[in-house]
């Protein structure tokens, strides 16, 4: 009995022994199958997780697109620098500790030191901090052999901008700069950060979308004291399933390059016959809209630019009263004096309120009222057509025909031939100029619109404003038979007609006419100082006045050949004195030029 019961007992025990021993075995096989799927099987997956927590990414600023002339020479280009970085653990001590050690060593300013600790307290050991842009060659080879004492400093190559030709581009090219925080919330959505750089204005800017590039990446990997150990290599999975460890390092994308119109060796001959005179000069192709020249005088060097501003150059720009950074050629507007007057004589003879056959006789004196308003040739022009009324540039001529025309009718005109408007170049912060009405008179200074308004607006003075570009592209008009054209730098750009419906089928009698009196006034007339032998050129002076200035403004207009056109020029000298003092002799220096010559005498071209 009691052995039957024993036998139970001991049956019950295996049993449950047994069920203990399956559960366990159970437990073994799992353990060892998970085991080996993460140690074997998922082992990349793992160690690129794990790799994760002891790396930093670091950018890489793209190459920017080289800007090309339109013969291939370079006139933006990017050179190899390195630059010195900085890790950090996001220990204050540890941290300022190792800047003070390297700054010691690459002479790094007490400006720079302190920047950068401002930038190391918000990276707080997650990115690593650039201290100096461009450190010397032999910095980078004893860091090099320093390597064991400075594990937490980095040198890095980068791309550095440059400008060949300085100040002779730099107001077309524009410049370089850290982007703030208005330009990022402009390029929001773009990929754009703090510290990356950016085009700020000229052709920088206004193509940054083209010559920015891609940026790349790379991961290094560092040490639990933020030692550089190397680049990072990851376990990435290949496309048959197997792993590998592969560097972790994707090249950025340079930019496109923007081939522009201008010809670098007109452009040195523009300079070189400004010299010195504020003011500047603009040559476009006058059927294209190309233009082919452009320079303004005073600039500034864009190289300045592309590291940190030192204070004295700074103070040197912003200091200076003729204010180098603007580009007075499509930023700042002028009475345009004379000028002008074709304008007027375009609705003269489209409106039929003037033919060739009507005369005005000169005096030197216009009467309006009890007020007199003055000829520049003091005892006047005798009897004067519309062809002498332009290549002597009579006033009295014109103060007859502005009367009689109205100031409505001189404004309809002037808007018609963009005046008033941005022309639309390709360039970043052109203005659109002013054109005055009896309305704005009366509201902006209480006043209303006089005849003696009038009178002055048609000789180019008073309130009217407008900028050289504009100028150029009214007398291109006249150039290439009544088109309205869009200049631009840019050779991809295309070539619009913007000539509005008014003026549209214009009667090429009238343009004629015109181009009759501009052609005299080289040969006879008042630009007579611009006359050469080897082909023919018309234009127009201009000397406005700009009280309370002493001088006045120094503007010339022409075209060449005067037959067949295929360039137009403006030359204008700020507050320079009477064109044929100033504005018509630069011309004739640069239409004598062989950089010039070659686009009027040669049909290739």
């Amino acid at each position: 009995m009691v052995l039957h019961y024993n036998q139970k007992k001991i049956r019950s025990f295996n049993a449950k022994g047994a069920l203990i021993l399956f559960v366990i075995t159970l437990m073994m096989v799992g353990l060892i199958t998970r085991l080996f799927q993460l140690q074997i099987i998922q082992v990349g997956v793992y160690q690129h997780e794990s790799s994760l927590n002891h790396i930093l990414e670091i950018p890489l600023k793209a190459p920017r697109g080289d800007i090309i002339d339109r013969n291939g020479v370079k006139l933006a280009q990017n050179h190899i620098q390195y630059d010195l970085y900085i890790s950090t653990i996001g220990d204050e001590e540890t941290d300022n500790r190792h800047l003070e050690a390297i700054a010691k060593l690459a002479g790094i300013s007490d400006e720079e030191i302190d920047k950068a600790k401002n930038i190391m307290e918000k990276a707080s050991g997650e990115a690593p901090v650039l201290i100096k842009n461009d450190i010397p060659l032999g910095l980078v080879v004893e860091l090099k052999e320093k390597g064991d004492d400075y594990q937490f400093a980095l040198v890095d190559k980068s791309s550095k901008r440059s400008y060949p030709y300085g100040k002779l581009t730099s107001h077309i090219l524009g410049y370089l700069r850290e982007i703030d925080d208005q330009r990022l919330k402009e390029l929001k959505g773009m990929g754009y950060i703090p510290g990356d750089i950016v085009g700020d204005n000229g052709i920088e800017r206004q193509y940054e979308s083209n010559l920015r590039g891609s940026t790349g990446r790379k991961f290094m990997e560092v040490d639990n004291k933020g030692h550089w150990v190397g680049l990072l290599k990851r376990w990435v999975e290949a496309d048959d399933g197997t792993w590998m460890r592969k560097t972790q390092h994707f090249p950025p994308g340079k930019g496109n390059d923007v081939n522009l119109t201008i010809d670098i060796d007109l452009q040195k001959r523009l300079a070189a016959e400004i010299g010195e005179n504020v003011g500047g000069a603009i040559v476009m192709d006058v059927n294209s809209g190309e233009i082919l020249a452009m320079y303004a005088y005073p600039g500034f060097d864009a190289n300045l630019f592309v590291g940190p501003v030192m204070s004295v150059d700074w103070s040197d720009i912003i200091n200076n009263p003729d204010k180098p950074m603007q580009n007075r050629l499509i930023q700042n507007a002028y009475p345009p004096g004379s000028l002008f007057k074709v304008v007027v004589a375009l609705a003269g003879l489209m409106e039929k309120t003037i033919t060739t056959k009507t005369r005005v006789t000169c005096k030197g004196v216009y009467q309006v009222g009890n007020r007199e308003f003055k000829c520049w040739k003091k005892y006047g022009h005798g009897v004067v057509d519309i062809n002498r009324a332009i290549s002597e540039s009579c006033d009295v001529y014109f103060y007859t025909l502005g009367e009689k025309l109205g100031s409505e009718k001189i404004i309809k005109y002037a808007e018609l031939l963009g005046l008033g408007n941005e022309t639309g170049i390709d360039l970043p912060g052109e203005k659109s100029g002013f054109l005055p009405t009896p309305e704005w008179k009366l509201d902006r200074i209480g006043e209303r619109w006089y005849t003696g308004d009038t009178i002055n607006m048609s000789i180019g003075q008073g309130f009217i404003q407008v900028t050289p570009i504009q100028v150029l592209r009214v007398y291109a008009l006249f150039a290439n038979g009544g088109k309205l054209i869009n200049p631009h730098l840019n050779m991809a750009a295309q070539t619009r007609d913007d000539t509005p419906d008014e003026l549209k089928g214009i009667d090429p009698e009238i343009i004629e006419i015109i181009n009759k009196g501009l052609l005299n006034a080289v040969t006879v007339g008042t630009a007579r100082g611009c006359r050469i032998n080897d082909f023919t050129i018309a234009g127009k002076t201009g000397t406005a006045d700009d009280p309370p200035r002493k001088f006045p403004h120094s503007w010339f207009a022409s075209f060449a050949p005067a037959e067949n056109p295929s360039v137009v020029m403006v030359v204008f000298g700020q507050n320079g004195g009477h064109s044929d003092e100033l504005a018509v002799p630069i011309a004739r220096r640069i239409y004598e030029s062989d950089e010039m010559r070659g686009y009027i005498l040669d049909d290739d071209n």
